[in-house]
């Protein structure tokens, strides 16, 4: 019976980039926390990853995670997964900054990108990283948070929602809360976290909802 061909992984740079390391398939594992028998697996293609394995696959490796997709050196061809495998096929870009323009998905400029499935990708997104514990216990300092840009939105149209905020100078996630005093609208930025006080909007201050936040998409190492 004639051997059947290896099945195609987009993962098949694992190996490669652990042997150029100099890394024995047990040091791997123990770097990224995994037994042996499952990174071996892993590298055969023969195991479902998530963000959060590959993640720590690129930081064991040094490795940009995007480069974990590509496929092995001196092969060519379009990757593909086995059934029920995820693929990462897209990267969106990472800031610390909530951004005032919409990001260039396209563009190679960007310093840190993230790798994210068919699905999560599409134009106008990107991946903001939280600094604070202001919505603790949704989003940790470190979290990857994906959010759509917009170009300004008006707090009675986010009511209620986890925003992309600039206040006065900060980026910030908080969720919007409106109301009327009297004749007066006013907006308040809260955050989940009790011991963060809200934050009142005046007209003097500074303000801008740039974008809704969607999802946590990569949780930080504890």
């Amino acid at each position: 019976m004639p051997k059947q061909a290896a099945r195609e992984s987009p993962f098949v740079r694992v190996r490669e980039l652990r042997l150029a390391k100099g890394l024995t398939l047990a040091e791997l594992a123990g770097r990224v926390g995994i037994s042996s028998s499952y990174m071996q697996k892993v590298e055969a293609g023969q195991r479902r990853l998530n963000v959060e394995l590959l993640f720590r696959l690129s930081q064991a490796l040094d490795a940009d995670p995007a480069d974990l997709m590509k496929p092995q050196t001196g092969q060519g061809g379009k990757q593909r997964s086995s059934k029920g495998q995820q693929t990462f096929s897209r990267t969106l870009p990472v800031s610390r900054d909530i951004l005032l323009s919409p990001p260039d998905n396209d563009a190679n400029e960007a310093t840190e990108t993230f790798p994210v499935s068919e699905d999560v990708w599409g134009a106008g997104r990107y991946l903001f990283k939280a600094h604070d514990n202001a919505m603790y216990p949704s989003i940790h300092p470190g979290d990857l948070v994906l959010v759509e840009y917009a170009e300004r939105l008006e707090p009675a149209d986010a009511a209620g929602r986890i925003c992309a905020v600039k206040y006065n100078g900060e980026s910030m996630v908080r969720r919007i809360i409106t109301g009327r005093s009297g004749n007066l609208h006013e907006t308040a930025l809260k955050a989940d976290n009790p011991t963060f006080p809200p934050l009142t909007v005046n007209g003097e201050d500074d303000f801008a909802i740039k974008g809704i936040c969607l999802e946590v998409i990569r949780r930080r190492l504890l």
